[in-house]
């Protein structure tokens, strides 16, 4: 908890509508109304410093929408900064983190300008790192409301003996959408917030530089103007898969995954390419213009391709991915399944230059049964050890061409395969 907030010179914004269907009122400049931001710092346990900001107060009704921006966050972070943790959290005044439900973390996303290639400038601000990121998946556990234990799942602490070395600096801003899930009943109440965003700082150089991967499926042929880049999952059993290649070497030290649990039927992370799927005799039968693609028995073609190839990552799948809660009827939450973090098992990996990976995404239909299609998200994302890389990158957004990790083909099917008996 940071207690001594002060008022900075930062610039924060703030534009109220009603769901994704109303994001346009926020296209206009004339839509986003001044936010007060303010910060904080303090040292912690073991000599490490928090440096944090929050916007705010928002005042909350069932079924709002909150968009929110600042410009460069300038004065919090300094080039050679270490950070080993980060949490983007709405939290009361007091500063205790409010859980999902009724507050859903659509996103925040730390973003950082960085350059794809020495000699390359940084991307723009639409295309830009999520250097750090939380999601209303990542709550972790069956409870709700202020002061709920789940929402510890919105931290993201660096492996052990790594940091994050900032540079650039005063190039960081941020950008966030917050809803409010609650349905109108006589006992929801106004519900008061900060938005915050919290850095802890490792005092010395001790720790090693560590930079993150970002990967996610490519473009949507069936949404192709989905405001946040979604593809299109059916209420059937199917999959969809993408490749690439490593940009350098290194080895994986963490990876986590950000995805709508409605629709999630699992995932892999193999170091192989394309190759490794033979549609026919995986049951897989895609077709044109259409994202995912109908599988026959989903459990066989995982577990054929688990034995075709080196599985790096895949979920866990004792950790529950949703929960079903009974909520408080009285105060507007609802009865339902609500998204949460899920489990990624990974193996040590050690890649090379041009190593290749396919990540292979299950579709199911968990809840929301009703939905015919869900816009979805499948995004990887891995903390990576680069020898010989002094700082820290993060890469930009895979859905741009200057990006490693960039494709604009998914579910490519190759005739021949040879898959393990």
């Amino acid at each position: 908890f940071c207690g001594d907030w002060v008022h900075t010179d930062i610039v924060g914004k703030t534009c109220e509508h009603s769901g994704e269907e109303s994001l346009s009122e926020c296209e206009d400049e004339g839509g986003w109304t001044a936010v007060e931001v303010q910060r904080c710092s303090r040292a912690v346990s073991g000599g490490d410093l928090l440096r944090s900001v929050r916007l705010g107060p928002f005042f909350s009704v069932p079924g709002q929408w909150r968009s929110l921006m600042t410009h460069s966050l300038r004065g919090l972070l300094h080039d050679g900064d270490r950070v080993v943790s980060f949490v983007g959290a709405p939290v009361t005044e007091a500063g205790t983190r409010i859980g999902f439900p009724p507050l859903h973390v659509h996103h925040v996303h730390v973003r950082k300008p960085e350059r794809s290639g020495a000699m390359q400038p940084p991307v723009g601000r639409e295309r830009a790192s999520h250097w750090f990121e939380t999601h209303g998946d990542y709550s972790r556990g069956d409870d709700f409301g202020v002061g709920a234990r789940s929402a510890a799942g919105y931290a993201t602490r660096l492996p052990e003996g790594h940091c994050y070395v900032v540079t650039s600096a005063e190039q960081i801003d941020l950008n966030a959408e917050v809803n409010d899930v609650r349905v109108d009943a006589s006992g929801a109440s106004e519900l008061s917030y900060y938005l915050e965003a919290a850095f802890t700082l490792a005092p010395d150089a001790d720790c090693k530089p560590v930079s993150k991967f970002w990967l996610r499926r490519p473009r949507s042929r069936e949404l192709p103007t989905d405001v946040w880049e979604r593809y299109a999952a059916p209420s059937t059993d199917s999959v969809t898969w993408w490749s690439g290649k490593m940009p350098s070497s290194g080895r994986l030290l963490h990876a986590w995954l950000h995805t709508h649990r409605s629709r999630f039927g699992g995932l892999l992370l193999l170091a192989a390419g394309p190759e490794v799927v033979n549609c026919a005799a995986l049951g897989i039968t895609p077709a044109d213009g259409v994202d995912v693609a109908p599988v026959r028995n989903a459990s066989f073609a995982r577990a054929a391709l688990a034995a075709a190839a080196r599985v790096v990552c895949e979920d866990d799948a004792s950790q529950p991915n949703s929960v079903s809660l009974r909520g408080h009827g009285s105060e507007g939450v609802a009865d339902g399944d609500y998204d949460r973090r899920g489990g990624l098992s990974c193996r040590d990996w050690s890649f090379g230059v041009g190593d290749a990976w396919t990540v292979v995404a299950f579709s199911a239909a968990r809840f929301l049964p009703h939905l015919r299609v869900t816009p979805q998200h499948t995004e990887l994302w891995m903390f990576v050890d680069l020898p010989g890389v002094p700082n820290s990158t993060a890469t930009s957004s895979p859905d741009a061409p200057d990006s490693p990790f960039f494709t604009d083909e998914a579910n490519v099917c190759w005739a021949e395969t040879r898959l393990a008996a």
